[in-house]
C-alpha cells in the first residue's frame, strides 16, 4: 500500500529499517521471517538500524516506526500533509476514548474487560500519535 502512495513500482526492491524495539527483536527472532517478509513486500533487505536517511517514508506498523528507502526524492510536503491527516484522525480518536473513559457511570457499569479493552485503545492511540509526531519533526 504505502508504495502506491507514493507511486513506487511494486516489483522494486526496497530497503526497510526497522526500529530496534522489542517487538522487532520478536519478529528478527523468527526463523526464516524476516526472509519471508523479503520476499513478499519485494525488499531488497529488511533490517534493524537507526538510521535515519532523507529519502525515506516512515510507515507506522503496529506501534513501531520503519522506515521505507526509496530510490527517488519525497514530496516532503505531501508526506507532511498524509502524516498530519492520520495524526489529526488518531488525536479525534483519543479524545473519544478518553471522553468514554472519563465518563463515570461509564466506567462503573461497564464490564471489566470492555473498560480494559478501551484503556488498551488509548494507550495504543497515545503511542500512535507519539510515533506520528516523531515522523512529521523529521520532515
Amino acid at each position: 500500500e504505502a508504495r502506491g502512495n507514493i507511486g513506487v513500482k511494486m516489483r522494486e526492491p526496497l530497503l526497510l529499517l526497522a526500529p530496534d524495539t522489542a517487538d522487532v527483536q520478536a519478529l528478527f527472532a523468527e526463523a526464516g521471517l524476516v526472509s519471508a517478509i523479503e520476499k513478499m513486500a519485494y525488499l531488497e533487505q529488511l533490517r534493524i538500524s537507526a538510521d535515519q536517511p532523507e529519502n525515506a517514508v516512515a510507515l507506522l506498523i503496529g506501534n513501531d516506526t520503519f522506515l521505507l528507502i526509496l530510490n527517488q526524492e519525497i514530496d516532503t510536503g505531501a508526506e507532511r500533509e498524509k502524516l498530519a491527516e492520520e495524526l489529526k484522525y488518531y488525536q479525534g480518536f483519543l479524545r473519544s476514548v478518553e471522553k468514554k473513559l472519563g465518563n463515570e457511570r461509564f466506567v462503573n457499569n461497564a464490564p471489566a474487560d470492555v473498560v480494559d479493552k478501551e484503556r488498551q485503545k488509548q494507550s495504543d492511540a497515545q503511542t500512535k500519535i507519539a510515533s506520528l509526531e516523531e515522523a512529521l519533526s523529521k520532515l
